[in-house]
């Protein structure tokens, strides 16, 4: 059991209290929220691919397997997977998949390209107008009933761009949403829902919230994620069912729960 934890800062808060024992702990943090490392003191608990520079940054005391994120009131755990460090669960998620349609590991449910500035959250309230603005004004989840099916009028390709410094990536800070290269292992080494289900990164059935009506949709009955890449007028995500694995275009003002892959 990892007794201690080192806390690094990813950005500078105003104030930070942090309370616990050697199981658990609560974090009260005011001012700019982003992103806590918790790395275990003990240097003699195993670390996955201890010498791999892509998985961990020593420099910050981060460790792929061992550090945890906290972040907006949920610590993940980091899992290496393929070659990556991801985020153990979809963003947002209460905790890991126990089991493919558990509602706890959905997650939030975001339109492509926006910030989380409280769209995301289930239940919220649909709204109408669209947004000519990269950070909308509002929290609404925003319905779009006409082509090409954006909450964003015009349309904005680089919202999620890794690089961006303006991006509106809701990961963590040193996070990105996980791109279509990033999915394509999963495609080579699962193929179903189930399997998805069954791998390190515990995909959920989490199905989808339809961007013209609001409503939640294939819940328990299709995995998705989306990624942080473009096509045309839609976007990419990843899809699976109990036949199939694969990347599928949809309409940028659905809803899709956001898995979160380290920057390289």
């Amino acid at each position: 059991m990892i007794k201690n934890f080192t806390i690094i800062l990813i950005t500078i808060f105003t104030n930070i209290v942090i309370t616990g024992n050697t199981q658990d702990f609560t974090a009260s943090i005011s001012g700019k929220q982003n992103a806590i490392v918790l790395t275990p003191d003990n240097d003699n608990d195993e670390a996955y691919a201890k010498n791999d520079s892509t998985y961990n940054d020593y420099e910050n005391g981060f460790k792929c397997g061992e550090s945890k994120i906290a972040f907006n009131g949920i610590v993940y755990n980091t899992v290496v997977y393929k070659g990556k460090c991801w985020l153990d669960r979809n963003l947002g998620a209460k905790s890991v998949a126990k089991y493919p349609k558990d509602k706890e590991s959905f997650g939030d449910y975001y339109q492509w390209g926006r910030l989380a500035d409280g769209h995301e959250e289930k239940r919220s309230t649909p709204s109408v107008l669209l947004s000519e603005i990269d950070k909308p004004c509002f929290s609404g989840f925003i319905l779009s009933t006409t082509s090409p099916y954006d909450w964003h009028n015009p349309q904005n390709n680089n919202l999620w761009i890794n690089d961006n410094k303006d991006s509106n990536s809701p990961c963590p800070s040193g996070w990105n949403v996980a791109s279509k290269n990033d999915f394509d292992v999963l495609l080579s080494n699962n193929n179903s829902s189930n399997d998805l289900f069954k791998s390190q990164l515990r995909i959920p059935a989490s199905g989808y919230r339809n961007g013209s009506s609001g409503n939640i949709e294939d819940e328990g009955n299709r995995a998705l994620l989306w990624t942080s890449s473009s096509s045309g007028k839609k976007a990419i995500a990843l899809e699976a069912d109990n036949n199939q694995v694969k990347q599928k275009k949809f309409v940028r003002a659905n809803g899709i729960p956001v898995r979160c892959v380290k920057s390289e």
